[in-house]
Parts: structure tokens; sequence; C-alpha cells
């Protein structure tokens, strides 16, 4: 194995039918079967590995744009899909794009709004200019990334994108031993106002209700979802978005959020299953007592959004047909491998 990898990223295909071999996950499909063979149609043996590798990539990925991915319900995958944040959608030059959803990120105007953003912006220089070495490093990545998203995008940010940089902080100050360790008073005050000044912000976007309403009634396995089973699907979305992305079919946005993802639920695997933090000043949900609920926690916005977004992203490939290039193709395999992965997940 080691072996084919050095041999280019064309063999990917190969090194991923053997560990499906391996693993007894191959399809089960006339098609699938086919692709790997003359039957469709000759492959390009003369011109080489290569040529027949990228060729045999190329079927497998028309087929995937074409079979619907399983979901734990298809009414479920479709909400997620609708609400979630970022929304794909094809730019003018037809590339792939990552924007806010402009349904459930719409804020609601008042003076507060308007200075919100430069308020938190000027807090986390603060605490950045002095936060300890021995701080979590995940800490310092996750406000540099929450401050990044408010000088993108202000007012109307990737709203779940801000809620999980902050839900990740927040989990950061309020560890066990944190005053003992690296969180001095002034910091702690810091931190605090940065937390009020969140839950003001997020009150501002009303249709979000809907959105954490919604997830709160999906259930999750957080213990399974953990360490390689969760990161390895993201990570595979990763490697395939920045390929579709040197070809030219994605933009620089929508790799920087697929990442944003992946890293997300790097820190996430590693973290055991626990009740959600709320933000001071965060909604309540209105949810009926009757209806059987589940903390939001960190990980289920994180998991929830980004189905909802491959899922989006999946069916917007879809849609292109024919048109679809050899990195499309090979983007809504790994999307489509990803939607049926992470929803494993859900009871």
């Amino acid at each position: 194995m080691r072996d084919l990898h050095r041999g280019g990223a064309h063999w990917s295909v190969w090194i991923d039918w053997y560990d499906g071999f391996l693993q007894g996950a191959l399809e089960d499909r006339e098609d699938y079967h086919a692709a790997f063979t003359d039957l469709p149609a000759e492959l390009p043996w003369k011109r080489g590995a290569a040529a027949v590798n990228i060729e045999i990539t190329r079927r497998l990925g028309a087929l995937a744009a074409t079979k619907p991915a399983a979901a734990p319900e298809k009414d479920t995958l479709a909400r997620l899909a609708e609400v979630a944040s970022p929304q794909p959608m094809l730019t003018s030059e037809g590339k792939l794009d990552a924007i806010s959803n402009r349904s459930f990120d719409v804020p609601t105007a008042d003076d507060d709004l308007i200075t919100l953003p430069l308020r938190q912006i000027n807090l986390i220089t603060i605490i950045l200019s002095d936060l300890p070495r021995n701080a979590p490093g995940h800490l310092r990545a996750s406000l540099k990334s929450y401050e990044q998203e408010l000088r993108a995008r202000g007012v109307q940010p990737i709203l779940p994108l801000l809620k999980d940089d902050a839900d990740i902080i927040a989990a950061a100050v309020r560890a066990p031993l944190t005053e003992d360790e690296w969180l001095d008073p002034g910091q702690r005050t810091a931190f605090d106002r940065f937390d009020e000044n969140h839950g003001l912000f997020v009150k501002h976007f009303p249709l979000d209700v809907e959105r954490e309403a919604l997830y709160a009634r999906i259930g999750l396995d957080e213990a399974k979802a953990s360490g390689k089973e969760l990161v390895e699907p993201f990570e595979k979305v990763a490697e395939a978005a920045r390929d579709a992305h040197r070809s030219g079919a994605v933009t620089d946005n929508f790799v920087i959020v697929v990442e944003k993802m992946t890293e997300l639920a790097r820190v996430l695997s590693t973290q055991p299953a626990a009740p959600a933090v709320s933000p001071k000043g965060a909604p309540d949900l209105k949810i009926s007592p009757n209806e059987r609920v589940q903390p939001i926690t960190t990980k289920k916005r994180v998991l929830f959004g980004s189905l909802g977004f491959y899922s989006a992203s999946f069916g917007i490939i879809g849609s292109l047909g024919t048109i679809a290039t050899l990195d499309y193709a090979a983007l809504a395999a790994r999307l489509r491998e990803a939607i049926e992965a992470l929803s494993r997940f859900i009871p």
C-alpha cells in the first residue's frame, strides 16, 4: 500500500477498493464492478496507469453523483440541508461556493447589531495579546477563526460556524483547573464579556431558534461519533475539495469552509460526550415537553451542520448530470461517502 501511495494520488481508487474488500464493504452493484473493466467502454490502457485510474475514478464519481445518498430519513436529510449554514451554491462561473444561509442567517437590525462585531473583534485582540502559551492550542485557533468570520461577513456571518467557535472557546475557559493553570482574573473578565456579547449577537437571528429546535429533535450517538470514525469522512471530503479547487471547480471559500468543518471535527473527535455549553443570553428553545429532545451539543451542531452542507453540495453536483467534470465527480463520491458515514451516528 505504501508503494501505491508513493506512486501518485491516482492510485487512491485502488487503495479504496482494497480497503473496501478487506472490510467487506464493496458495493454490490453491477455498474460499480463494471467501472473497473472494459465493459462500459475500453479503458485507456495505452496511455498508462494514471490515465486508466483517472478514468475509473471518473466513472465511479459519475455513479456516485446519480446514486441517492443513504440517510436516516429523506425528510430529515432534506431539512438539514435546508437549514444548513454555510449553504453551497454555484457561482456565475460554474464554481461551487459556500455562503451564509440567506434565510436562516438574516439578522434583525438595531444599534447593538452594528457594534457587536467590532466589540467582539476588539475583545479577541485583547485576549490574544495576553493569552499564555500554556493555554489550549485550539482556544487560540477558535478565537482567530471567530475573528476571521466577523471580519469577512460582519453582521451576517455563517452563524453556525461562529457558534461552533464560541462553544469551543467556552468549553476551554470553563474546563477544570483553568484558573490554576493559565486563566487570570483579567482574562476571565474578558472571556465573560466575550460570552455575553456572543449571546446578544445570536439573539439577533430569530430563525436560528428553529434550526436549533430541529437539531434538538434529532438523536445523535455522541459516544460513537468520535475518533477516526468521526474525523475520516471530513478529511476525505477536505482532500477532494482541495483537488477540486486546484482544477478550478470550487472557490477558495468552499475549501476554507470545508477545512474549518474538518478542524472542528478533529477537536471534537477527542472529547468525551458532554452536556451542551450554553452561552449567556442564548435563546431558549420553544420545544414541546412532549417531544423527545436531546441537548444541543457542539458536536451536534458541527455534525448536523456539516451533514446538511454535504447533502446540499451533493445535490447541486448531482443536478449537473453529464456536465460534471472529473473533479466534481470525485468530490461527489467523497460527499456521498461522508453523508452515509455521518448518518450512521443518528440512531
